[in-house]
């Protein structure tokens, strides 16, 4: 009794174990797809010298322009 009882837990712990890293598996492989294009783009554009400063400099510009809208529309 208490043994099958074991037996069906360890079965359990390892069913639950191998969906956890097929899971974290895929997310990883997906992620890295995922880089590989970003990193393709950025090639496409300039690389991230030219990238990331265009990205800061549009999300400080939306920060900002909020901010005035806000202030001075209501």
């Amino acid at each position: 009794m208490i043994e099958s009882f074991v037996n069906d837990l360890a079965m359990g712990l390892a069913l639950i174990g191998f969906a956890i890293f097929g899971v974290v598996y895929v997310v990883g492989v997906l992620l890295y797809l995922l880089a590989r294009h970003c990193h393709r783009d950025y090639k496409k554009q300039g690389g991230a010298k030219v990238v990331i400063p265009k990205v800061v400099g549009g999300s400080a510009a939306k920060i900002a322009g909020k901010a005035l809208r806000k202030r001075f529309f209501g």
